[in-house]
């Protein structure tokens, strides 16, 4: 599984510092998240990128890491998309969230 999120914070740390909730939820659902990437997002100030994968990902833990981030989800041609504006995040600091299964 591949995750492309964007997230409001000032610097790399104060990004990884939020993304300790999306990691803690992949942990309680037993998924191995691991960051490939956490940079500055170049198109908007005190934005970063950041890039998890996870190998090995069920049907069942997809889900309910879908339903720990957001209540609803648009569809995409192979994965799904989640925005602050057009969905509840419920991870506050996320502005969009792009997850790809690859099953």
């Amino acid at each position: 599984m591949f995750i492309r999120l964007y997230m409001n914070a000032n610097t790399e740390v104060e990004a990884t510092t939020y993304l300790q909730k999306l990691l803690k939820l992949g942990e309680q659902l037993k998924l191995s998240l691991t960051q490939e990437k956490c940079e500055p997002f170049m198109h908007f100030n005190d934005s970063y990128e950041i890039e998890l994968e996870s190998p090995m990902t069920s049907e069942k833990q997809l889900i309910e890491l879908l339903e720990g981030i957001a209540p609803k989800w648009n569809q995409l041609p192979n994965g799904m998309i989640a925005t602050k504006k057009e969905n509840h995040l419920f991870i506050d600091q996320i502005e969009m969230i792009e997850v790809y299964p690859e099953f």
